[in-house]
């Protein structure tokens, strides 16, 4: 078992795949609020920024984003760009599969979103 794998039972910790996004300029997703979203950004760059009101940060290549709490946020490939839900832009991909493809043809990005949460709710990571 490697580290990570280990850190992740010790931790009681779990999760899943939501989807392997291969999206191109112009595109933007609204995540809608969970109690843990991850988001492992594999290739390219991108914008994420907290609904409502919260101030873009730009992520890119190798960075990874992890949102313990419940938290909806966009993340897009520039701070402008109009966004969809993620149910929209899960809705096109085919049935049981984890790669979404969407976008306007501009420059490229790809990322994993998932899910996460602590299977013993009484665990905190900071204690």
């Amino acid at each position: 078992m490697d580290v990570l794998s280990n850190l992740f039972n010790e931790m009681y910790l779990s999760g899943e795949v939501v989807a392997c996004f291969e999206l191109t300029a112009p595109w933007g997703i609204t995540m809608p609020p969970h109690g843990g979203i991850f988001h492992a950004i594999d290739n390219g760059d991108c914008w994420i920024r907290l609904v409502p009101g919260g101030q873009p940060f730009h992520v890119s290549t190798g960075d990874l984003v992890i949102f313990p709490e419940a938290a909806a946020h966009e993340i897009s490939d520039a701070p402008s760009s109009p966004t969809i839900t993620l149910e929209e832009a899960l809705s096109g991909r085919p049935e049981n599969r984890l790669n979404c493809t969407l976008g306007g043809g501009g420059t490229g990005t790809t990322f994993v979103c998932g899910i996460f949460h602590f299977r013993n709710s009484d665990y905190h990571a900071f204690r």
